[in-house]
């Protein structure tokens, strides 16, 4: 962010706060950039600024907008706050001397939350459903590479 950051100012009352919290019964750990009276920032270095339409993540199968929406819901869960925005920073130069930088606000609402309920539980729920059926592996794994 080193060419394009120089205008964020922002309150800042935590800072790199860890978080480890219990989401549909799976212990998660987190980590926020930044939390002030309002918001809950989280600061993101990209190549390019998302789009609406962004293509999909190869590792994950989601768009920005979604990892985004996930994350700052947990955030806003977490917290209590009910306002939170995601700061893109691009980490190239613009030969024009622009900014490259954009924020995406979320505001938690019941709609929002019963949005990200549908969608996630029942993804959450299968992967500790896996995790669950097959981390023996894990162990037989740790055993065997020594």
């Amino acid at each position: 962010a080193k060419y394009n950051s120089e205008w964020l100012d922002f309150e800042r009352w935590k800072f790199q706060q860890r978080i480890e919290w219990e989401l549909f019964g799976t212990q998660i750990l987190w980590f926020i950039d930044n939390l002030s009276d309002e918001w809950v920032d989280d600061i993101k270095t990209c190549k390019y600024l998302t789009k609406e339409n962004c293509w999909v993540n190869m590792w994950s199968n989601l768009t920005n907008m979604e990892e985004y929406e996930l994350q700052l819901w947990i955030y806003m869960k977490i917290t209590g706050k009910k306002k939170a925005r995601i700061i893109e920073v691009a980490k190239h130069k613009y030969k024009d001397w622009r900014r490259a930088n954009q924020i995406i606000e979320i505001e938690y609402t019941e709609e929002f939350e019963n949005k990200m309920v549908k969608k996630w539980q029942p993804i959450i729920e299968e992967m500790k459903s896996l995790y669950e059926k097959f981390s023996h592996l894990i162990d037989i794994w740790k055993n065997t590479s020594r």
